[in-house]
């Protein structure tokens, strides 16, 4: 179990850092395109989903809750961060609860997968990544 949610946990990690890249990117070029990695970045909610086979809960919340769980967990974004990932669901009460992303194309609400040599963003529904996209529009200019 203890695996699971390092695995889980690093996942998150990953896909936290690629949006921060992303946004980076983002602020530091402008042009055509940064309309759209701009949505995927600059996003309204969190969604957060619990893996609980019994509560499977999905919800969004705000940056500023999702902020202040962090928090309250006494964790920094850093190194140490993937060993506690593992937050309390609103609906069920168990630390099953983690971060999640919603796909731009189907809407299919997934915990991000690192598989090498692929984009983390990758959607387990559809196969669309926002990130795929957004280094396709950065190769044809």
């Amino acid at each position: 179990m203890q695996e699971k949610q390092l695995k889980v946990a690093l996942l998150v990690s990953v896909g936290i850092t690629v949006l921060l890249v992303a946004g980076f990117v983002v602020e530091s070029f402008s042009g055509s395109g940064s309309s759209e990695i701009r949505k995927v970045v600059g996003a309204s909610g969190i969604w957060m989903l619990c893996e609980n086979p019994d509560c499977e809960a999905a919800y969004e919340i705000t940056p500023e809750e999702f902020r202040e769980l962090v928090r309250a967990k006494g964790v920094m974004l850093g190194p140490k961060v993937m060993e506690q990932l593992a937050f309390v669901c609103k609906e069920c009460g168990q630390e099953t609860a983690y971060r999640g992303m919603k796909c731009q194309k189907c809407g299919a609400l997934f915990i991000q997968e690192t598989v090498a040599g692929d984009y983390s963003d990758r959607c387990p529904e559809c196969g669309y990544s926002a990130i795929e996209e957004m280094v396709k529009s950065r190769k044809k200019k």
